[in-house]
């Protein structure tokens, strides 16, 4: 790996940062998903209904 790096520095760092942005946006969208899923719950548990 070292070596790739060495001899395609940029291409090396352009791939990394694009996996980098893709897994923060694969975390955000599980944070906002099961953010959302909680404060349904926390609605419900609020309101349970008549």
């Amino acid at each position: 790996m070292r070596r790739a790096m060495a001899i395609h520095p940029r291409r090396n760092l352009a791939t990394s940062l694009e996996t980098v942005t893709r897994y923060q946006e694969r975390m955000l969208g599980a944070y906002r998903d099961s953010d959302r899923s909680a404060q349904q719950a926390g609605l419900s548990e609020a309101n349970p209904g008549p």
